[in-house]
């Protein structure tokens, strides 16, 4: 069927509709937009234009960059998390070793002073870097006074002829940084 003057074309069904109509009968497209003589330019605006394979390769190059971009990030988080762990794994194994160091000045101090304790003052240093009043004790046995790198006070715990550390726990028993045990 031909379309008259007064006839259009459907843009969304290529069916004639009338100039006057405000809607398609046949589909329900809306016709404000449509001036559109014939079915070739109906069809047009129905289908979209193919890519060319210069436009395609882009697109596909993109999406592989933004693929690897965003593992690249997960890359980075994953890793800084271990580093993160790692780190405070370090510090345990260094507070660790500072309390070795104290436990063995102050047996090398009781050994020299004939086995008598080294006093009711159980702070060695505070958690500020203030030395407690063991620490003028064993400091001749040492060459500087150690310090918990995550700002832990060292004491010592006579009974028992420990360090403990307020951030680490002992060194037989040391804590995870919420204070509580480790499970080994």
């Amino acid at each position: 069927m031909e379309p008259s003057h007064e006839e259009l074309l459907c843009p969304g069904c290529g069916n004639p509709v009338k100039s006057e109509h405000e809607f398609c009968r046949t589909c329900g497209t809306s016709l404000h937009h449509a001036g559109l003589p014939d079915v070739e330019q109906a069809i047009a605006l129905k289908l979209p234009e193919e890519k060319s394979l210069a436009q395609r390769a882009f697109s596909l190059v993109l999406k592989a960059i933004v693929v690897l971009f965003i593992l690249f990030i997960i890359t980075l988080a994953l890793f800084y998390r271990s580093w993160q762990e790692a780190k405070k794994e370090a510090r345990m194994k260094a507070c660790q070793a500072n309390m070795r160091i104290l436990e063995g000045a102050i047996d090398m101090w009781e050994m020299d002073n004939d086995d008598q304790s080294i006093g009711p003052g159980y702070m060695i240093r505070d958690s500020d870097g203030t030395p407690g009043p063991i620490a003028d004790k064993i400091i001749g046995y040492i060459k500087r006074l150690p310090e918990c790198r995550e700002g832990g006070a060292y004491y010592y715990v006579p009974g028992k002829h420990w360090v403990r550390c307020s951030a680490h726990g002992t060194v037989d028993n040391p804590l995870i940084p919420d204070g509580s045990p480790v499970d080994d």
